[in-house]
């Protein structure tokens, strides 16, 4: 379990189950939360501090498990959340996480998580038509999201990126809002792949998105294809988005990374911090074309310079027009 709100959706669902005649109208169906709120958070004051003596649900023990003090403790945390409830995806993953032995061992886990996951989902009604695409919405559907999302990372990282891809294109069918970032790692795989038509679908596909996530992977890849000047307009549209576009090229020729400490809540967009996400996600990638960077960092600098005689330019004929 992930957060508070969480826990209290999983818990309102449940009960939402034991009701042999669910009220049909909206005004029934509010004031049956507003009296199941009021319990609940009257069960947790009663209740007091989590400890281990007063957790009683899987999710309990799963949220003592992500505070526990050493890897003996949150094991045995995770296995009492695994033991109260066998569906419970985030405690599965988490127990997984602590005993695999080996990543292949922990992927194959991970893969039959998944596929309980599907089955699960497929039994809950989740795959209905009207929920395709809102999943993440739907607070029951997120831990299976998170595993899936998992599959995919092991997936990238062990190079077999078609999979990857056909993983986090089903992922974006299934949350077309892709609140976890998909696309963005999908922009990677594709950089990797010099997938230039896979990556400008995904572009377009989230239309209204103008981000470095985006700008950096097709620049990249229109250049090792070859195409310079397609290149050079993507750039120019990095930095239109991302005021340290030149900042960033230095640092990667440099090979020196800034003392940038990111706030908790993620990286700032249009930032350094954005650019190193990015570069973060296909590390290795980035590094196979040097002479990407060079070429960039010149583009950019004649790009600048085209700018700034512009701007001088339209400066010199206003001031002109007044006489």
């Amino acid at each position: 379990m992930r957060n508070p709100s969480e826990a209290f959706f999983k818990a309102l669902h449940k009960h939402l189950e034991t009701l042999e005649s669910p009220p049909e109208s909206e005004e029934g169906i509010d004031q049956i939360v507003q009296d199941f709120m009021k319990e609940y958070n009257e069960r947790l004051t009663q209740r007091g501090p989590l400890t281990e003596k007063t957790a009683q649900t899987s999710d309990d023990f799963l949220e003592l498990a992500e505070k526990a003090p050493s890897k003996t403790k949150k094991l045995k945390y995770v296995k009492k959340a695994c033991e109260l409830d066998e569906k419970n995806l985030d405690a599965g993953m988490e127990l997984a996480m602590l005993t695999s032995r080996s990543t292949q061992e922990f992927f194959q886990r991970i893969e039959e998580l998944l596929a309980r996951g599907k089955k699960q989902m497929e039994e809950d009604g989740f795959f209905a038509e009207e929920n395709i695409g809102n999943f993440w919405k739907i607070t029951d559907t997120r831990p299976f999201m998170r595993v899936y999302e998992a599959y995919m990372d092991i997936l990238m990282n062990d190079g077999k990126l078609h999979q990857a891809i056909a993983a986090g294109q089903e992922m974006l069918r299934l949350c077309k809002d892709d609140n976890l970032g998909i696309r963005y790692v999908l922009m990677n795989c594709y950089a990797e792949l010099e997938d230039k038509a896979g990556a400008e679908a995904l572009h377009q596909r989230y239309e209204k998105e103008e981000s470095t996530m985006h700008y950096l992977p097709l620049a990249y890849i229109c250049y090792r294809l070859g195409e310079e000047d397609k290149a050079a307009e993507y750039l120019k549209l990095l930095m239109e988005v991302n005021r340290d576009t030149e900042r960033s090229f230095m640092m990667v020729l440099s090979d020196i990374r800034p003392d940038s400490r990111m706030s908790p809540y993620g990286y700032r967009p249009g930032t350094i911090e954005e650019f190193m996400e990015c570069l973060d996600l296909g590390p290795e990638t980035y590094k196979a074309s040097f002479s990407f960077w060079s070429w960039g960092l010149q583009k950019i600098k004649e790009m600048e310079k085209e700018a700034k005689e512009a701007k001088k330019a339209a400066k010199a004929l206003a001031k002109k027009k007044k006489k």
